[in-house]
């Protein structure tokens, strides 16, 4: 599942897959496929299908992963407000 996640997030019906795991097996059973997706937020979050993966993880992770994305948006916007005003 981890090699494929790419395809499997962005993929009309493979993200519920994804969104399944997430909502049924146990928080070790998921940490490894929760920090692929962690270091992906800001781009799986502007996608149709795998946006609803990340709000799957934002339910599902609580803090850590509330932390995570605020952690990912705000470097993804720092890097782009570099690149506008360059």
């Amino acid at each position: 599942i981890i090699d494929n996640m790419q395809v499997l997030v962005t993929n009309s019906y493979g993200n519920y897959t994804i969104q399944t795991i997430l909502e049924n097996w146990k928080d070790e059973e998921i940490e490894q496929l929760m920090s692929t997706i962690y270091s992906q937020f800001h781009n799986l979050s502007l996608h149709k299908y795998s946006s609803n993966v990340v709000e799957k993880c934002l339910e599902r992770g609580g803090d850590t992963a509330m932390s995570k994305f605020v952690e990912h948006i705000c470097h993804k916007s720092k890097l782009l407000g570099k690149i506008f005003f360059i």
